[in-house]
């Protein structure tokens, strides 16, 4: 009977103790700065997190806008040169639109979409312009299109002016 009594009466001292043990000001201190290096840790992860995502748009938008940009280039270069009735030209201007669709598929996860709209607005009038042949109004649009695409990507851009 004694055995038992003393195995309940340590099983209480090491409550008691360890009770008191966890309520030193040391370890509550020890406990605590530990929290708040968890939470430092936390807010790095997703501040790295941010950095890199930001990065990796506006990497696509500046590929995307750049290769647009080149191509829109092309095409008024070739219509200043060549009759706007040449197939290669519709054809043109139609691989330049279907490349914009592919590209706007992801472009529309991060930027606004009245922006991206205004670039297709563009696209297809410049589609139309061929067709009618409005060589004028070819010319204009595809000026407008690029002015749009660089406008996107300076909007978008990570810099001190974007920021504040």
């Amino acid at each position: 009977m004694s055995l038992v009594v003393m195995w309940v009466n340590e099983l209480q001292l090491s409550k008691m103790l360890a009770g008191t043990f966890l309520k030193i000001p040391v370890l509550e201190k020890i406990k605590k700065e530990f929290a708040m290096f968890k939470e430092t840790i936390i807010c790095i992860v997703i501040v790295i997190a941010i950095i890199f995502g930001n990065n990796t748009t506006q990497n696509y938008t500046r590929e995307s806008v750049s290769e647009l940009s080149g191509r829109l280039i092309q095409l008024r270069e070739s219509a200043k040169k060549e009759n706007l009735k040449n197939e290669t030209i519709k054809k043109e201007a139609e691989d330049i639109y279907q490349q914009w669709v592919k590209r706007h598929e992801k472009l529309a996860y991060f930027i606004e979409h009245d922006e991206l709209e205004k670039v297709e607005t563009e696209l297809i009038t410049i589609k139309s312009d061929i067709e009618t042949e409005a060589y004028e109004e070819l010319i204009s649009g595809i000026d407008r299109s690029v002015f749009i695409l660089k406008h996107i990507e300076d909007k978008y851009a990570f810099n001190l002016e974007n920021v504040f």
